[in-house]
């Protein structure tokens, strides 16, 4: 049997706006879980802008880039929509590969 993660429900839980509209850091909650099946974990992505990575460049702090999705202009159907596009890539045999696989692009409710 082949597990399928759909995304259940998204959230923003974290806004991080400047002054301009192309300045901003969001973080969107999603919760993930198998096409056809009950339950769901969360798997977060921080939503930023490039303007902001240069800001936090030049503040001398060290980004990673897991869980980090890059757009110009913030618009949350566009995210919802990259996030389906990734999952589509992460279907596995068992739900546990697939959480995993999921893990390496976003952060996990069960990570460290």
């Amino acid at each position: 049997m082949v597990v399928t993660p759909i995304i259940k429900s998204t959230i923003v839980s974290f806004e991080n706006w400047g002054e301009d509209y192309d300045d901003f850091s969001i973080s969107v909650e999603a919760d993930i879980g198998p096409e056809n099946e009950m339950g769901a974990e969360t798997f977060t992505f921080h939503v930023t802008s490039p303007k902001r990575l240069s800001h936090m460049g030049m503040a001398g702090e060290i980004q990673l880039g897991r869980g980090l999705l890059i757009m110009n202009e913030y618009n949350y159907e566009h995210v919802k929509q990259r996030i389906a596009t990734l999952l589509k890539g992460c279907t596995r045999d068992t739900w546990s590969e697939v959480s995993m696989t999921i893990a390496k692009y976003a952060r996990w409710e069960y990570d460290d």
